[in-house]
């Protein structure tokens, strides 16, 4: 592609995420987006893994990965929001994966009395 030289805005769209960048291209020509490398994962109260339902919305809600924990996914850096489902109880979190790309899920132990 062509241009004249100047400051432009582009964005990039990329598994339901959006990111923007505002870029001098005569100072430099190359507009790099970077994605990351984000992990859902669900882990019981002693810190073991636990396969749960993991989905992530963006305009609705859709399987993260290949749906299961544990699941990555490449996305651009931004807040997205992540859910897990796991023995009839579900779980939601809003979460910056830019500054933090492993999104963790954890149970409680519970013990029934009578």
């Amino acid at each position: 592609m062509e241009l004249l030289p100047g400051t432009y805005t582009f964005r990039v769209s990329y598994a339901g995420g959006r990111q923007t960048l505002r870029q001098d291209i005569g100072t430099n020509p190359l507009v790099q987006f970077t994605t990351k490398h984000v992990t859902v994962e669900l882990r019981d109260s002693a810190g073991a893994p636990l396969a749960g339902d993991a989905e992530y919305n963006v305009g609705g809600w859709q399987p993260f990965g290949t749906g299961t924990t544990p699941a990555t996914m490449e996305l651009l850096p931004g807040t997205y929001t992540f859910r897990v489902s796991y023995a009839g109880g579900r779980q939601t979190l809003r979460q910056d994966i830019g500054a933090n790309p492993l999104v963790q899920f954890t149970t409680k132990h519970v013990a029934v009395e009578h």
